[in-house]
């Protein structure tokens, strides 16, 4: 998502027109342009590898355990994400979103902040589960997982003041490995464990081994050693932040409350594992949402106050965001009907058509990411927190008649139909700066049909690729995209993995 001198926020390196000098940038804004695209680079990279470790994983894991287990774990997990969303509080973003490099002192009371957080929420869900074990009937299995799962919430919560210290410098090179170590360490115990018939438990098990990695190598990585510092003062200021940050966070992660509450309530945890894992094929070919979150968080915390760079970065941005986005879950929704019989067996084949409509939020919404990114960074916490809250019960409203209606393809049509509630955070953004969807809505046109192609029968199938080919006829689209490729391959792909 750069913009001449930010992470891909638009960057075109060799154009006269957006070329440093025009842009008056200083040898400060040249480093900055060259880190993030370098950032850009490694973070590409990383997914793509995690991707296929990703993808080959939850290939085997969800062949050995089924639909039933895989919507144990997802249940499980939908809850504990909340606890953990929780207990994070934002603080990776309140330290990336300071102008000075954190003190040495500052990331101790962060960190003794997260401990005393995550440790005591943890206890009370625990608490919580045990109580919800002995009153709700047939929920042991689940409430076996999720307590296992509520011991990795420290562990995932304690590594973001060594993750904020490294993102500041871009050193996603090192992130990069870090992160496939993860990806490694998660699927090689999971699969071990699903072999040995751990069912969801394998991958409960295998989550919180992900977190205890994660925390130890980034903090070696950081050369972080963090020590006991409470401080009345920076706790109060850390509420501050952490109170409207968490409350938008949370009030997400309720939106993942709605599979297992309302699908699993009429479909069970077969309907919950179907809907699962549409959600996490989504999410996994989704990457470009996840690196250019993280590159425009510390890039616009940068060029905040530059109003100009800011405008133009998250206009072109979005359409990085939405491209970037729209190739692999595209082609996944197009594909669908023969790729998950083959890839997770015929089983799973009632998941194909949630997933085509996950598919279609999920283009629809790309373009938010700069949005959160740049309203985080202007400290308008508590205005993403009340659009957040304001889809989540759109959303969750709606999924009650809807899955009643129409089985687990309800939610999917709920999630669709309510994101456009996101409007409210759009034009609450444009007061700030203005920008337009307007650019964006050929490609809208061109992709959105084609994520129906698994739906419909030969020929009238092939009629989904017709508003894309009248699209490529224009001049003007042709040739942005040809300018997307050479700048992509030539600032991104030569400057930061060639050099």
């Amino acid at each position: 998502m750069p913009d001449a001198d930010e992470p891909n926020l638009g960057a075109e390196a060799d154009e006269p027109n957006l070329g440093a000098q025009e842009l008056g940038a200083t040898p400060a804004n040249d480093n900055l342009r060259s880190s993030a695209l370098q950032g850009g680079a490694y973070l590409a990279a990383r997914e793509i590898v995690g991707i296929g470790i990703r993808m080959i994983g939850v290939v085997i894991v969800t062949r050995l355990i089924g639909p039933s287990s895989f919507g144990v774990y997802a249940s499980a997990a939908a809850f504990v994400i909340v606890v953990a969303v929780m207990a994070q509080m934002g603080m990776e973003v309140y330290l990336i979103r300071q102008t000075e490099e954190p003190s040495t002192e500052l990331y101790d009371q962060v960190f003794t902040f997260l401990l005393v957080v995550s440790v005591g929420l943890s206890a009370v869900a625990a608490g919580l589960v045990v109580m919800a074990q002995h009153l709700i009937h047939g929920f042991e299995p689940t409430g076996r997982v999720t307590l296992v799962l509520l011991i990795s919430v420290p562990f995932n919560v304690l590594w973001s003041p060594a993750q904020a210290k490294i993102e500041r410098r871009f050193g996603y090179r090192h992130m990069a490995w870090l992160e496939l170590g993860g990806d490694i360490t998660l699927y090689a115990v999971a699969v071990i464990l699903a072999f040995a018939g751990a069912g969801a438990m394998s991958l409960a098990i295998a989550y919180v081994a992900w977190q205890i990695w994660l925390l130890v190598g980034s903090c070696w990585l950081a050369k972080l050693q963090p020590r006991w510092n409470w401080s009345g003062t920076a706790i109060r200021d850390l509420v501050r932040h952490g109170v409207p940050y968490s409350t938008s966070g949370i009030v997400t992660m309720l939106k993942g409350l709605i599979n297992p509450i309302v699908v699993g309530y009429f479909y069970g945890t077969t309907g919950v594992g179907y809907v699962a894992l549409a959600l996490r094929l989504v999410d996994t070919l989704g990457f470009a949402g996840r690196a250019t979150w993280r590159l425009s968080l510390v890039a616009m915390t940068r060029v905040r106050e530059q109003r100009d760079r800011l405008q133009r970065g998250i206009q072109e941005g979005m359409l990085l965001q939405l491209l970037g986005s729209a190739a692999p879950v595209v082609a996944l929704a197009m594909l669908a009907k023969w790729i998950v019989p083959l890839a997770f067996g015929s089983v799973w084949l009632p998941a194909v058509p949630v997933l085509i409509l996950f598919s279609n939020g999920r283009l629809i919404t790309a373009p938010l990411t700069l949005e959160y990114a740049f309203l985080y960074t202007h400290s308008r916490n508590t205005l993403i927190a009340v659009a957040t809250a304001i889809n989540t019960a759109v959303t969750f409203g709606l999924a009650i008649p809807f899955v009643s209606w129409l089985g687990i393809n309800g939610f999917g049509w709920a999630a669709l139909i309510g994101s456009v509630t996101w409007i409210h955070l759009h034009m609450q953004a444009r007061r700030i700066v203005p920008y337009s969807y307007l650019p964006l809505l050929p490609y809208y046109v061109a992709m959105l049909p084609v994520t129906t192609f698994s739906l419909l029968r030969w020929p009238v199938d092939l009629l989904v690729f017709v508003p894309g080919i009248i699209v490529l006829m224009m001049p003007s689209i042709r040739a942005e995209l040809a300018k997307i490729v050479r700048v992509t391959w030539t600032g991104v792909v030569r400057r930061g993995v060639v050099h």
